[in-house]
């Protein structure tokens, strides 16, 4: 596949058995169950200690972070990886206000919650040693 553009059709007919990403021309995709319903290219090893292998890897693992946090909803964010979410128990301007008097009765209706996120990068600490973090 020469470039993406394609990519979102190819996961609609393939369905939910598969992860897919594309990479350098190429859509390589990982099996979400031992026995996936549909079948998909063929087998092939990548090498966790390459890019090529790690870069897969690594995307997956971003797809998988809401699974860790379940009760927090996403936030979508166009063609940004990981899981971006906003804090439940705090909510800033209250907290600010709290012990402040003689506010005008509008500062109160203002809500401000921090967002955070969560991914998974890939980091060379020293050249030619490639890790994810």
């Amino acid at each position: 596949m020469p470039n993406n553009k394609q990519l979102k059709g190819l996961r609609e007919s393939i369905g939910k058995d598969w992860f897919l990403v594309w990479k350098e021309g190429t859509v390589y995709g990982l099996p979400r169950s031992p026995q996936p319903a549909v079948q998909f290219g063929k087998p092939i090893t990548l090498k966790t200690n390459e890019y090529l292998g790690l870069a897969i890897l690594n995307a997956h693992a971003n797809e998988l972070i809401p699974q860790l946090l379940p009760k927090y909803e996403p936030i979508r964010v166009k063609y940004r990886r990981g899981f971006r979410f906003v804090a439940k128990k705090t909510e800033l301007v209250g907290e600010i206000i709290k012990d402040w008097s003689d506010l005008p009765p509008a500062i109160h209706g203002f809500k401000i919650r921090p967002r955070f996120a969560c991914d998974t990068r890939l980091v060379e600490l020293r050249p030619g040693q490639l890790q994810t973090a």
